[in-house]
């Protein structure tokens, strides 16, 4: 090759690698709220935009927490996290 196209390759390379780490520290991130759940021992972070629909819910042995999406939201997402009562956590 010869010495242009080798500084032409080397430019772009040097430049494509550039702007992709650049893109990284420039991109804001997603804001999320800490919801605690104190019957449970359980704190979970839920997304701040579109606010989420949260409740608890308990029933014989095993406890939910159900999180949703608002109905207006597309695509509607709905999030399930149940524990059972003697469930042992691992510290």
């Amino acid at each position: 090759m010869n010495k242009v196209k080798k500084l032409s390759i080397i430019f772009l390379l040097s430049f494509l690698s550039s702007q992709c780490f650049a893109g990284e520290d420039s991109r804001m991130g997603r804001l999320f709220d800490a919801q605690s759940f104190k019957n449970v021992g359980l704190e979970v972070y839920i997304p701040v935009s579109p606010t989420w629909n949260h409740q608890f819910q308990k029933g014989g042995e095993t406890d939910a927490i159900i999180l949703t999406t608002p109905p207006t939201y597309y695509p509607l997402t709905d999030l399930f996290l149940a524990q059972k009562a003697n469930f042992k956590q691992l510290r």
